[in-house]
């Protein structure tokens, strides 16, 4: 047995004061005159014997119901172990994550998490260590502190979009225990066990640290996320319709009927499908969106389900565009033709340049360039091309008639394009369109039957080069369109030249006009229009040239205001977060006072499946490394209990019972034992 505060004892010393007393008490007699004393003698012997039996048994039994009491201020404990010592090293974890707003039967799990911890801290004493741990790992959690900052650090603690695998916050534990040099303690986790986030190992923990698990049960919820958003098309044009593309996902165990959504753009409400989902079901949908002004726009995505609320929104940020430039290289003349059909299209702004006065400089502020009828390629504009790609710059290229296969051997070597042979003036017809391509599958509502295929004067034959898909065929088979991919972007060769008098793909209008727009935009050089929180995302930023001239003074500006890591990487900006962003929403990027563009953030969809280990799960999963603590009889019982298991029984109840029956026998003996 030992002692957690072993100086009341001290106070055992006072005993001595009613020993002195008893002993140094001096009864005062009054005075009765009696006529004869000698009949008195023998009645006074025998009744001062009884006198001082019945005052030492009172002295004792007061000295026993007052040592009771001093040993039970000291607080007397079973010990455990010899190892175990007086103070005592705590380091309590308490989730925080977006799933404790769940239910329990006592209110929300977060406010049930702050009160068990409270309760197991001030279960201890003023002179044990203690650590509070939640998901954010903030530096002022990561380091010994007394009890009073604990209890302050637990009633602060609010949910938030940060998680971390259990393994890791174990780990975090025991760092903090072995930097502060203390050996050994208790670890203590209060969470719901969320499958998803519960990764526990306990092998990596060392002897002499003691795992309790508290696991924490919400009432059986249903639980509706949105758990992605996209757009339909890679490209974004105002006046031209598009569909945001959206999943949803019932994480609960009922079926959810006409669940209405809701589409926000630029602070405007417009009613979005109702979907029904059964008990686990996923399921995606589409929203129409038809933007009117060019710029940036904001998009949310709204459901309407409790009591976690944190996936109900979805946020979108992008940017339409005015107008996509295209850049044309020639040789000679200027292609009309081209020229004329990329004026059709309102979206398009037209850029055309001798081969020989090329910028290689601007070739990434188009999204399309288009090789007509050069018949050589140097090497360096081979080079800028491919670096072109890599910034998602499409590239079309119309061989000339005079080109041959050494003339376009550099740039067939840098892409990895076929090589261009045997050409041809023999009259050739395209006889198939690959209507299962993307350039085609939307064009027409029906696969037309009788549609003028385009016809050549003059063709190449290809040889080698990377897999290809093929667009367009010759009735013979051979490829007249062919796509590659290249880096980030896509090449689209073609067999011809462009000239019209060669070729007159030109002249189809309901082939050609489709072509150009579609091969102008990069599936795969979409936009990000969001961001997980969890990821800890690095955003890429185009660098425009006037901005790299000084220093970037970079600041997000929306739900939370803060200054990103920057860095210059190519022609773009690459920003790091860290952790930073707190809350899920729409940003506005500066430089300065200088509006960039917006950023949208979303919180981690692995909050919203709710399904959560059972304390016999964790028992099995930990086996007989961690204590899985039950929660039922409240929390001051579930304190006790836990603080028992690592000091050992409380027994100071047991010498307060002792001292009540002391003073109960005292009193007995005063009223049984009256003096004679």
């Amino acid at each position: 047995m030992h002692f957690a505060f072993p100086g009341f004892l001290w106070a055992l010393l006072l005993l001595a004061v009613p020993i002195v007393i008893h002993l140094f008490y001096f009864r005062r007699y009054k005075k009765v005159y009696f006529t004869q004393v000698r009949l008195l003698r023998e009645l006074v012997e025998e009744t001062s014997t009884r006198n001082k039996l019945r005052n030492l048994l009172v002295l004792l039994a007061r000295l026993l119901a007052l040592s009771s009491l001093i040993v039970a201020f000291a607080q007397p404990q079973t010990r455990r172990d010899a190892a175990a010592t007086a103070l005592n090293n705590l380091s309590i974890y308490i989730d925080n994550s977006w799933s404790m707003d769940a239910l329990s039967e006592q209110g929300k799990l977060l406010q049930r998490a702050q009160s068990l911890a409270t309760a197991i801290v001030e279960s201890h004493s003023e002179n044990d260590r203690f650590q509070i741990l939640t998901n954010d790992l903030e530096s002022r959690h990561q380091r010994i502190v007394s009890k009073e900052e604990a209890l302050r650090y637990i009633e602060e603690i609010k949910t938030g979009p940060a998680i971390q695998t259990l393994s890791r916050i174990i780990a975090k534990q025991i760092q903090c225990f072995e930097n502060a040099r203390l050996d050994g303690g208790s670890l203590y986790l209060i969470s719901d066990f969320q499958k998803s986030s519960s990764d526990l190992d306990t092998s990596e923990i060392p002897t002499g640290i003691n795992l309790r698990l508290i696991p924490l049960q919400a009432i059986e919820e249903n639980n509706i996320s949105i758990d992605s958003a996209h757009f339909l098309s890679p490209v974004l044009l105002h006046g031209l319709p598009n569909k945001v593309v959206f999943y949803l996902s019932n994480r609960g165990k009922s079926d959810v009927g006409d669940l209405r959504t809701t589409l926000s753009i630029n602070g405007l409400d417009y009613p979005g499908p109702s979907v029904n989902l059964a008990a686990g079901e996923g399921r995606s949908d589409t929203i129409a969106v038809q933007i009117s002004q060019p710029g940036w726009q904001r998009l949310v995505i709204r459901i309407k389900d409790y009591p976690v609320q944190f996936d109900d929104q979805y946020f979108l940020a992008c940017k339409t565009d005015a107008n996509f430039k295209i850049l044309a290289l020639f040789q000679g003349a200027e292609p009309a033709m081209l020229r004329a059909a990329v004026s059709a299209i309102p979206q398009f702004e037209w850029n055309a340049l001798p081969v020989d006065r090329v910028q290689f400089g601007a070739f990434a502020q188009h999204k399309l360039i288009v090789l007509c009828d050069l018949d050589e390629v140097s090497s360096g504009l081979a080079q800028e091309l491919f670096k072109a790609t890599q910034e998602g710059v499409q590239l079309l290229v119309f061989p000339g008639p005079k080109a041959s296969s050494d003339s376009y051997r550099p740039l067939s070597d840098v892409l990895g394009l076929p090589v261009i042979t045997n050409y041809s003036e023999a009259p050739m017809q395209v006889g198939k369109l690959n209507f299962e391509a993307d350039i085609y599958d939307d064009v027409f509502s029906k696969i037309p039957t009788n549609i003028k295929l385009p016809n050549t004067r003059g063709q190449f034959r290809f040889q080698g080069g990377l897999p290809a898909e093929r667009l367009m065929e010759y009735r013979d088979g051979s490829a007249h369109l062919l796509r590659f991919r290249v880096n980030r972007a896509l090449v689209y060769l073609s067999a011809s030249p462009f000239d019209p008098a060669i070729n007159d793909l030109s002249k189809q209008a309901e082939l050609f006009i489709p072509l150009l727009f579609k091969v102008s935009f990069n599936p795969e050089a979409r936009q990000a229009y969001s961001h997980d929180l969890s990821k800890d995302p690095l955003v890429t930023w185009p660098l425009v040239a006037d901005e790299g001239k000084g220093d970037l003074v970079l600041s997000l500006r929306g739900p939370e205001e803060l200054i990103p890591a920057s860095r210059i990487q190519g022609n773009k900006i690459v920003l790091s977060f860290y952790d930073q962003i707190r809350r899920a929403g729409i940003y506005e990027l500066y430089n300065r006072d200088a509006f960039m563009g917006l950023i949208a953030f979303n919180d981690s969809r692995r909050e919203s499946d709710l399904s959560c280990w059972t304390p016999d799960d964790l028992q099995t999963k930990t086996g007989d490394r961690a204590v899985v603590a039950s929660t039922s009889g409240g929390d001051r019982n579930l304190a006790r209990q836990m603080k028992s298991e690592h000091e050992g029984q409380s027994l100071w109840w047991w010498f307060v019972l002792f001292a009540a029956a002391f003073f109960a026998m005292e009193s007995l003996l005063l009223r049984i034992l009256k003096p004679q």
